[in-house]
């Protein structure tokens, strides 16, 4: 099992799942609710947004294509 993969996980479960546990650099792998098919890569960073705790996190979307 790959510790980094969760699958089906909304956005709202990932960005509690690792600003809850995580630090700096932290990330999750999961399926786009939105896009099936596509992927969401989730890093926690540090970068300040707003007021809160200088913690942020970034997500991104991605097809991936090619074959293994």
């Amino acid at each position: 099992l790959l510790r980094w993969y969760h699958g089906h996980l909304s956005g709202k479960e990932a960005e509690k799942m690792l600003t809850d546990k995580g630090k700096a650099g932290s990330f999750l792998v999961r399926e786009s609710q939105s896009k099936p098919g596509d992927f969401v890569l989730s890093v926690l960073t540090n970068e300040e947004k707003t007021q809160q705790s200088g913690r942020q996190l970034r997500e991104a979307q991605t097809r991936i294509l090619g074959r293994i």
